[in-house]
């Protein structure tokens, strides 16, 4: 059976951050509703890290309150509050993709595959992370193997042992000198899907990255 090739969007998805956000989260590759938005983590994805923030007792998202997301294109009002929000994320995260195009396979059914290797360690690639990442930014959280690829080098061993845990002393030096940063803690986040499937280590992972990097949490959490 000959394996299909990878096709990308044209459409390049940038970093989605402002000179404030003291987090670097990056997220596996854009898919079709970021492709649309060029906002990383605009779709479901997103919507997997708004309510995970918001469970976790995180402050800053707690305020804007709860909204359904997903969000129809014609619901204006939601529409608004994810912008609100979008807005508010911006200047505490900065969200990237371990690829910044949104992959197909050529003539599969699926709308997303993992991007190629080739493509996650090109150099054009590592100098695109190496511009988004700054010295603002104090924590790395990286959400999939896609995303470990790209900041590493290396390929995620045994990666369901590794989700939400923090990452060693070894993997976050080679993180900082591939990518020119100074992270000072940086978590293995895999897929956001899963986040709520464990929401006591992955709410601990957030709240532990919260107090890394100053955000306020709300006392009366778990």
């Amino acid at each position: 059976m000959t394996k299909r090739q990878i096709i990308y969007d044209p459409r390049q998805v940038p970093a989605h951050g402002g000179e404030t956000a003291t987090v670097f989260l990056v997220n596996e590759a854009p898919g079709p509703d970021e492709a649309e938005a060029s906002i990383p983590l605009y779709g479901q994805q997103g919507a997997n890290l708004y309510h995970a923030l918001r469970r976790s007792g995180i402050e800053w998202a707690m305020a804007h309150g709860q909204f359904a997301w997903p969000v129809a294109a014609q619901d204006t009002v939601r529409l608004g509050l994810k912008r609100q929000f979008l807005a508010c994320r911006k200047a505490h995260i900065t969200c990237t993709n371990a690829y910044d195009r949104w992959p197909r396979q050529d003539g599969g059914k699926a709308r997303f595959c993992t991007p190629g290797h080739a493509e996650l360690l090109s150099p054009a690639n590592l100098e695109r992370l190496r511009q988004e990442a700054n010295d603002a930014h104090q924590v790395i959280l990286i959400c999939g193997k896609a995303a470990y690829l790209a900041c590493t080098g290396q390929e995620m061993q045994d990666a369901g042992k590794h989700e939400r845990q923090p990452v060693d002393d070894d993997v976050l030096h080679n993180i900082n000198s591939r990518l020119n940063a100074n992270f000072k803690a940086g978590w293995y986040m895999g897929h956001t899907r899963r986040w709520l499937m464990s929401p006591e280590s992955s709410f601990k992972a957030l709240r532990a990255c919260a107090a890394v990097v100053g955000w306020a949490l709300n006392s009366d959490w778990g």
